[in-house]
């Protein structure tokens, strides 16, 4: 077992290609950018790769680079004496024994929008997002780049100091650092020539887009729904959800998430080999 690191990369990014999960936590992005908060580790067992950590809450967990089946069935079982296995899809419930413990926690749940409706923000109850957007479009000289490090860089440190509780600045500014090595895309959006807010996301699974982070300046009013719906005006067609990810527990992220009317929440299965209490 050893720490997770750059030299994953191109085993992790494969297997979890392969798997096709739209769940954002299946991304070596994802895993690289939080490895220190989850204590991420990478370990073989009999011949599959898994890898370990904690949950928010310290539950141990333990990732998997396949989905289970009746052929690794033992393999499973033995990984999930000592860890719970995290986050288990919808779609793989059926593939475990009903003794089995199962929970999920909707702070954990992954926010899911179709990209037809994110491209758009049609409809009366997105009228408020749509608004704010067109608030923002009303600014003179708006220009539109591919993603500019330098300046996203130099506007987290402004966003910082407004957002001192923001809680992922160090992992934004790794993402910027790293964005190409990580290959991640993005988009930065200027007005006058001044960056007024980046985004930087990847493909994920089950034909989806993650948006891993978004900041922008409050100055500019309605810059969040012009960044959402610029970015999903550049995917391909092929891409058919946008996963805003979770909210971890925190009210101001699940009320702006919620804003966007989800169409579905991608909840994160905890699956134990320990069976709850009568």
């Amino acid at each position: 077992m050893e720490p997770l690191g750059w030299e994953h990369q191109q085993l992790l990014t494969a297997l979890w290609r392969r798997l096709d999960v739209n769940l954002s936590e299946y991304s070596f992005a994802n895993a690289f950018l939080f490895r220190r908060e989850h204590a991420y580790r990478v370990k073989e067992v009999d011949g599959l790769v898994f890898v370990t950590g904690c949950a928010r809450d310290g539950t141990s967990i333990v990732l998997p680079t396949v989905a289970p089946s009746s052929a690794n069935k033992a393999t499973f079982q033995k990984v999930m004496e000592e860890a719970t296995l995290f986050p288990v899809p919808d779609q793989w419930l059926p593939l475990f024994p009903d003794d089995y413990a199962r929970s999920f926690l909707p702070s954990e749940s992954d926010y899911c929008y179709l990209s037809q409706k994110m491209r758009t923000l049609a409809g009366r109850h997105l009228a408020s997002r749509r608004n704010l957007m067109h608030q923002f479009q009303r600014h003179e000289e708006v220009e539109v780049t591919p993603f500019q490090p330098q300046d996203a860089a130099a506007l987290l440190v402004g966003w910082e100091r407004m957002h001192p509780q923001g809680g992922d600045v160090e992992n934004t500014l790794e993402a910027i650092t790293y964005f190409e090595r990580l290959q991640l895309e993005g988009i930065s959006l200027y007005v006058k020539g001044k960056l007024a807010g980046f985004l930087l996301g990847e493909p994920g699974g089950d034909r989806s887009f993650i948006y891993h982070f978004a900041k922008g300046n409050p100055a500019f009013k309605g810059i969040y729904p012009a960044l959402y719906v610029t970015m999903a005006l550049r995917l391909p067609s092929t891409i058919q959800w946008i996963n805003l990810e979770q909210d971890l527990g925190l009210p101001g992220l699940k009320q702006a998430k919620m804003a966007y009317e989800p169409d579905r929440l991608a909840n994160k299965w905890r699956i134990s080999r320990h069976t709850s209490s009568p």
